[in-house]
């Protein structure tokens, strides 16, 4: 188990998540609420800075990043589930053991579909390079 050389109160890390949800995720930003409901009400402060900085950088959607880059994080967000118990979220609580190091969902993506994720993901990104040698602007069609 990893350990920090200073102390942090829980409710200051879940502060913090809550500010980069807010900032970096988008569409996807529900799934953070889900899983640390507490945080809806926690006062963020003005996030307006921050969040002109992904347009300003021109970054790509969240949405972008789990088709790309994180397919194992796509896969698991439908299956989002909670260990505490809770009434008010009992259709989120977990069915099965956690996962060895895993503490919101109740299993791991099966080696099988992470290979073809990734296989399709590869291959669009082969495409998309190749559309952009060919045409620089092709992106902003």
């Amino acid at each position: 188990v990893a350990t920090r050389p200073y102390t942090v109160s829980e409710l200051q890390v879940v502060h913090n998540y809550a500010r980069l949800a807010e900032v970096w995720g988008g569409e996807y930003r529900h799934l953070f609420y889900r899983v640390k409901p507490q945080a809806r009400i926690m006062w963020l402060g003005d996030l307006s800075a921050q969040k002109k900085i992904p347009e300003d950088l021109k970054c790509r959607s969240m949405q972008w990043y789990l088709d790309n880059v994180d397919h194992e994080l796509k896969w698991e967000a439908p299956r989002l589930c909670l260990w505490t118990y809770n009434p008010m979220y009992y259709w989120m609580r977990c069915k099965n053991e956690p996962p060895a190091g895993r503490s919101i969902i109740d299993e791991v993506m099966p080696a099988h579909e992470y290979l073809a994720a990734w296989r399709v993901a590869k291959a669009k990104a082969a495409r998309d390079a190749t559309a952009s040698a060919v045409d620089p602007l092709w992106h902003e069609l």
